[in-house]
């Protein structure tokens, strides 16, 4: 009777613990109506482990992306460019923007597409991210230039944070 009792104990322990691990989870939804007719352009989900990005998804159209990281870093990613709910396009991410991609057939048999086709879709997103990253640094300095015209009196709103 003892023995049922503890293992009984035992198995609420973990129910709980299992619980509470789930319950640092949080889901965020944003809907963007560029245009405001009412009719959504894209909506997003943001999920979280405590304070860690583990997934993103994206529809925009009929085109969804998911995005699954690990250690706030983008590991894995898969797109339904045509809406058919088949992730026709696989990345598997590196370090420094590296990436294999892959193309996932409706019968789920994967293969990595051509490495020529790999080498010119690096090199623009590489392209793609500097130029991001350029354009933040602009804007990032103008921020700074308006603080330092402004004074240290006048309120400002840094757009960084």
């Amino acid at each position: 009777m003892k023995v049922k009792f503890l293992v009984l104990c035992l198995y609420h322990v973990l129910i709980l613990s299992c619980m509470a691990e789930r319950n640092d989870i949080r889901a965020e939804k944003y809907e963007i109506d560029k245009n405001e007719d009412g009719v959504l352009d894209a909506v997003i989900h943001v999920i979280y482990r405590s304070n860690s990005k583990i997934m993103f998804s994206m529809k925009q159209g009929q085109s969804e992306t998911r995005i699954f990281y690990y250690d706030n870093m983008e590991r894995f990613s898969e797109t339904d460019s045509d809406g058919d709910g088949i992730f026709e396009v696989v990345r598997v991410y590196g370090e420094d923007n590296e990436f294999d991609e892959f193309h996932r057939y409706p019968d789920g048999s994967i293969e990595p597409i051509d490495t020529n086709e790999l080498n010119s879709k690096v090199a623009a997103e590489n392209h793609a991210y500097q130029e991001m990253n350029n354009y933040i640094e602009e804007v990032e300095s103008n921020i700074d230039i308006e603080k330092e015209r402004d004074g240290p009196n006048r309120r400002t709103r840094d757009r960084r944070n």
